[in-house]
């Protein structure tokens, strides 16, 4: 369906209205909950082959698990077990790392983390970095409210610090600010927050 989605949009070059594969649907107002994954699947797979789409799939996978692992590794043992962890994870759920969103998902997880833990050390992150983070996220894959309630529920985590290692705090609430706001930069605007909302 996502690649058949993908499919649609590259031969009509625009976006359907109302779903154009089920006889049975109502021909209400239809919204693609990923766009970009959908097109850039269905490209891939039209230039490339569909064993290519896998074989991305699979590397953004690698990537997110990385991410997560790699950056707070301390030495070469940790950074080994957590690279046969991460390979080993891609391995296990191989039959399942199929030409969906879900693998945006993960690497967006991964940098919001990523970016939350710089956030704790009080290292400096553009403004940019919440609102081109979740604009791409919310054309990718429909977890992209994360990016709104991590941060508030990483702060709430932060209040049991100790008072003097706290993080700035209005630093996750800006963060979650600007994400809100970088999920209207997609084909649909607002109306795609919506219909994830109630989906």
């Amino acid at each position: 369906w996502c690649l058949a989605a993908g499919d649609w949009v590259l031969a009509h070059h625009a976006l359907p209205a109302s779903d154009p594969f089920s006889f049975t649907s109502v021909h209400a107002s239809w919204v693609l909950d990923y766009p970009a994954c959908q097109v850039a699947f269905a490209w891939l797979g039209g230039h490339l082959g569909l064993r290519a789409v896998l074989v991305f799939s699979t590397l953004v996978s690698v990537g997110a698990g990385l991410l997560l692992v790699l950056p707070n590794a301390r030495s070469f043992e940790a950074r080994a077990t957590g690279l046969f962890l991460v390979l080993g994870s891609v391995y296990v759920g191989s039959d399942d790392l199929s030409a969906r969103g879900q693998v945006f998902g993960d690497l967006g997880v991964a940098l919001l983390l990523w970016f939350l833990f710089r956030e704790r050390r009080r290292e400096r992150i553009s403004p940019l970095v919440p609102l081109v983070l979740t604009a791409v996220w919310t054309n990718l894959h429909a977890s992209f409210l994360l990016s709104i309630v991590g941060p508030w529920i990483a702060a709430g985590a932060h209040l049991l610090d100790p008072p003097s290692e706290r993080p700035r705090l209005r630093a996750f609430a800006g963060w979650s600010v600007l994400a809100a706001i970088g999920t209207g930069l997609n084909p649909y605007s607002y109306a795609l927050v919506l219909d994830v909302l109630r989906l």
